[in-house]
């Protein structure tokens, strides 16, 4: 559920009160005369919680999560265009690190506009195109992802495509206090503190994911709130000593519609 996360709460019950209205509100689309589908767009910091986040809104919802890899060099217009219309009823359609399909955007020949991160060739009429078309978008909710909003064509996110829009930063204080309280929950509040303080005078920005990581190989909260120094000069790809693998939980939950 969405109380699991450590996110800002109001801020994720601002987004699954939107979800939830939407899904109840078919009649009134239908009435307005606006398509019915909704668009969001989740950016920011790497490991920050977007994924986390959506896995919670499906599990809200109990929906499924359909994952497109945009990535995908085998990805090409007819086959994106395929994968979203494949997508079954009551379910979250996610285009994760959509920035993939902007690199190099200076590069790309006018005209044709191919994706150059995308070597199948996937065009930027492709995607726009296969974003709004009609065919099987009743109901839709698609979630795009990425670390770099700067990379996005202005006219992908404009809305009618993108409706809410949220960021994702390294974590808060509030949110490392709940990290170390969710995972120590017979601690006394000082302890947090104290994990907070030493985690801060190091000067380091920590994101969740990683911060995740470091409070999996320290079971014993004296031992976390000692080694904050280790915490603060891990880089985000190394492991830290002791810690167990992370499965990433949408990879229970999601139909990978990129893989055949």
């Amino acid at each position: 559920p969405v109380s699991s996360i450590i996110l800002d709460p109001l801020e994720c019950e601002r987004i699954l009160k939107d979800l939830k209205s939407f899904v109840g509100n078919k009649d009134w689309y239908d009435g307005m005369g606006i398509p019915y589908r909704r668009g969001y767009l989740f950016y920011g910091t790497p490991g920050s919680g977007k994924t986390a986040l959506i896995t919670a809104l499906a599990g809200e919802l109990k929906y499924s999560i359909a994952l497109i890899n945009m990535a995908d060099h085998m990805m090409d217009d007819s086959r994106f265009l395929h994968l979203l219309n494949k997508a079954p009823p009551d379910t979250i359609i996610v285009l994760e690190d959509i920035d993939c399909a902007f690199q190099d955007r200076a590069k790309q020949i006018e005209g044709d506009k191919r994706f150059s991160g995308m070597s199948g060739g996937v065009t930027h009429s492709g995607l726009l195109n296969a974003i709004d078309g009609v065919t099987n978008s009743d109901g839709r909710i698609l979630i795009m992802t990425t670390n770099y909003i700067e990379r996005l064509d202005s006219a992908l996110i404009r809305p009618g495509r993108v409706d809410f829009a949220r960021e994702f930063k390294n974590a808060s204080d509030a949110q490392i206090c709940g990290m170390f309280l969710r995972f120590f929950p017979d601690s006394p509040d000082t302890h947090a503190w104290n994990f907070l303080t030493g985690v801060r005078s190091h000067n380091a920005d920590i994101s969740m994911a990683r911060l995740q990581a470091y409070m999996m190989s320290h079971r014993d909260p004296v031992k976390a709130m000692e080694n904050t120094a280790k915490l603060a000069s891990n880089t985000s790809t190394t492991a830290f000593d002791g810690s167990d693998p992370i499965v990433p939980p949408e990879l229970e939950l999601s139909h990978f519609l990129g893989k055949s």
